[in-house]
């Protein structure tokens, strides 16, 4: 099997929740996961629709993501809680 010159391929290519990366031994995946904005995002309903379907794909088969998922909604909902206690304190309630 002949090989293409290297100048002929770029260095990486992206595609959804992956790169595939030209390395010495040829292309070999790396897996790329959602940023921690992003998570937190998506935990407070407000990623843009556009974004919603890669992310929730990348979800489907990342269990590390999944996990940074869980733990991102219970801070978000332990924030929430907090902000409204600190709230209803100004009220007197």
């Amino acid at each position: 099997m002949l090989a293409a010159p290297r100048d002929q391929f770029p260095a990486t290519v992206q595609i959804p929740s992956a790169l595939l990366f030209l390395g010495e031994i040829g292309y070999r995946e790396i897996v790329v996961h959602i940023s921690d904005n992003d998570l937190e995002r998506y935990a407070l309903g407000s990623l843009p629709e556009a974004e919603l379907a890669p992310l929730e794909e990348h979800l489907l088969i990342c269990s590390e993501c999944r996990d940074r998922l869980e733990a991102t909604e219970q801070y978000v909902m332990a924030m929430l809680a907090a902000a409204a206690h600190i709230r209803n304190i100004g009220t007197g309630k």
